[in-house]
């Protein structure tokens, strides 16, 4: 049985394997940012709202620290810089227009709605202006107001170029009222895993091949069919699976699948956008074709930016564990694995320069099971740094993680032990990115594990995985 609940422990804390649907905010851009109808064309939008920004700079008194920021991909300090001419001129319309792109993009809609038409305000005549906040309209999802803008460039520039570009963008929004109804994220993988069963590295499992390789999927859809003005209700749901080559390791075969309904609800609040979501979700995971666990779970976040460098995303989850193998009914009030298991904590997305960002976060869980040995509180903090490289197209991940666990009231003499169980981890991994379009790319990574414990023989180990993933999503 220890060989049993070491895997079964494996299952639960390996992130490579089962993605945790929290932290899909980060990794391809937030959910919140994505949720909108034609996310193909937006970011080919906004490739070329900066690139057509860009041009007009020459003709501006906008300083050269503001322009060079701009033009690099600086756009935190592009915007530090345009408030400097801002705070002496606060209706200056080239400033207040190119802090609005730089808010595009930056993923802040909000704020770059608000200080374009500020800049429509400063210069009416201006028709790059009014076409930029008939984008940025499009891009937040807000047709009516993108097609009342585009309406009023018909009118007053009848002859002018950003005339034709408002019909291109006519055409992209006809009839597209809403945001984005289906979402889709789908990533194939084969991994090698050099410690597939979490075998200890005093005591060994006997007879057992330990390293192994597997094919992996992970498939996400939503469906988002009613939406409100403010409001959207819909479902979701995840499968993954893995499969071992080795004959050994295929009793480790998992299968997950994960569904349930959720609403999700936005208001601006101090210049951007507070979106909060409700969700709950039912999981069952099976283990080599057998049922072996089952999951009540109530979800609830809500995230915005702080500031034009800082998103920042609060939650809190309530999990309901029902675990189908009881073992000897002796052993139920030490290793009975049905808990309630609580977990809140943060996420935040910290932008630096030059499409440079730094992901942090913490989460504390509370694990309150019917079996002693099973109730646990942990701490856990990661960060990660994400770069572009000299490579076209290709971008460096760069993650730490750390947590401690520790089980309390614990029956260590289970064991042979008098030790309680008190748990370190640590984890490190290299990913390289590279993206084939918007939707699709291809990842390469390694990651390393270490799990220091009280009780050495059973439950301390090294880890290492190599991943080769394609990646899809609209």
């Amino acid at each position: 049985m220890p060989f049993i609940r070491r895997q079964v422990i494996g299952c639960a804390d390996n992130g490579i394997e089962k993605i945790d649907s929290f932290w899909k905010i980060y990794n391809n851009v937030s959910l919140v940012e994505k949720n909108y109808e034609g996310y193909f064309m937006k970011k080919f939008v906004l490739f070329m709202i900066i690139l057509m920004a860009g041009s007009s700079f020459a003709k501006s008194d906008i300083p050269k620290e503001a322009r060079d920021a701009f033009r690099s991909g600086s756009y935190v300090q592009a915007i530090t810089e345009f408030k400097k001419v801002l705070a002496s001129n606060p209706n200056d319309s080239t400033a207040l227009k190119y802090s609005g792109l730089s808010y595009v993009k930056l993923g802040n809609l909000r704020k770059a709605i608000e200080l374009l038409k500020r800049a429509k305000q400063a210069s009416p005549s201006n028709g790059s202006i009014c076409y930029y906040l008939a984008e940025a309209y499009y891009l937040a999802g807000e047709y009516d107001l993108s097609k009342d803008e585009i309406l009023s460039i018909y009118e007053k520039f009848p002859t002018n170029i950003y005339t034709q570009k408002a019909q291109l963008l006519e055409k992209r929004i006809s009839d597209k009222y809403r945001r984005r109804k289906l979402r889709f994220y789908l990533r194939e993988s084969f991994q090698y895993d050099s410690n597939v069963a979490l075998e200890p590295q005093k005591k060994g499992i006997k007879g057992f091949d330990k390293d192994s390789s597997r094919f992996a999927t992970y498939t996400w859809v939503e469906l988002a069919p009613i939406q409100l003005k403010e409001f959207d209700f819909g479902v979701s749901g995840s499968f993954y699976q893995s499969l071992h080559t080795e004959h050994d390791s295929k009793r480790y075969n998992l299968s997950s699948f994960e569904f349930g309904p959720f609403i999700s609800h936005t208001i601006p609040l101090f210049g951007h956008d507070l979106v909060s979501r409700l969700e709950y979700s039912y999981i069952q995971d099976i283990l080599n074709g057998e049922s072996f666990s089952r999951t009540h779970r109530i979800h609830f976040r809500t995230s915005s930016y702080l500031m034009d460098w800082l998103y920042i995303a609060l939650f809190y989850q309530i999990d309901f564990d029902d675990f189908f193998y009881r073992g000897r009914p002796s052993d139920n009030d030490i290793l009975n694995r049905d808990a309630v298991q609580t977990q809140g904590g943060f996420r935040s997305r910290i932008h630096i320069a030059n499409k440079r960002y730094v992901y942090f976060g913490y989460d504390y869980t509370n694990n309150d099971s019917e079996g002693a040995n099973w109730n646990y509180d942990r701490n856990r903090v990661f960060a990660e740094f994400v770069t572009p490289t000299f490579v076209p197209k290709l971008d460096l991940y760069l993650l730490g993680e750390y947590y401690n666990r520790y089980f309390s009231p614990y029956r260590g003499s289970y064991y042979n032990s008098k030790s309680n169980r008190d748990e370190n981890a640590y984890s490190f991994r290299v990913k390289t990115r590279y993206s084939f379009t918007s939707r699709s790319s291809l990842e390469t990574s390694f990651r390393y594990v270490k799990k220091e414990s009280t009780i050495e023989e059973e439950f301390e180990y090294e880890r290492s995985i190599f991943d080769l993933s394609y990646v899809y999503k609209f």
